[in-house]
């Protein structure tokens, strides 16, 4: 058994490394909360993974306090290519990549500011955190699907319609 002060200072170390990469990357942060806090948007889901997410990392905190925490070399360069990379997205104006990139962010913030052993043991905790971008782009995927096949599709009756279906019902039974 640890001292509850070693187990709590090591958990809100990496508590907090988590909360300025969130702050650090705050248009996709941003994003992700719109798409949660909008009421016709789907994702009001979003809210409960970060409360399991953060209900994660305090069940991991007795594990955590067992790990060296040191600065990785290895880890804050993978973190700087991954943020240039987040930019570039940030740029050319691809939020999907940029949401779908936050929980690889943070995993890698972890690892570089506490080590291999720290972010693995916060692994899942972190990797609750993918669901929170996966569904975003899902539902962003599924209205852009009509578009991508050439079709107009439209809500008719609370089926999917598209504009060749309308006109071969025109034309067969009228």
């Amino acid at each position: 058994m640890h001292p509850p002060g070693r187990t709590f200072q090591k958990t809100l170390v990496s508590a907090g490394v988590l909360l300025v990469a969130l702050v650090a990357y705050w248009p996709a942060t941003s994003a992700l909360v719109d798409y949660w806090l909008d009421p016709n948007s789907g994702g009001s889901h979003g809210l409960l993974i970060v409360i399991l997410c953060g209900w994660l990392l305090w069940r991991a905190s007795p594990k955590l306090a067992d790990v060296p925490q040191r600065v990785s070399p290895l880890g804050c360069g993978l973190l700087a290519l991954s943020g240039v990379a987040w930019l570039i997205f940030l740029k050319a104006g691809i939020q999907d990549l940029q949401l779908l990139m936050l929980p690889a962010i943070l995993f890698l913030s972890v690892y570089a500011a506490a080590g291999w052993r720290a972010a693995w043991v916060l692994g899942f905790a972190i990797g609750g955190t993918l669901l929170l971008p996966v569904g975003y782009v899902y539902a962003r995927l599924v209205k852009a699907m009509p578009d991508a096949s050439g079709e107009v599709a439209y809500r008719d009756g609370g089926a999917r319609r598209s504009d060749r279906n309308a006109e071969r019902d025109r034309f067969c039974c009228s």
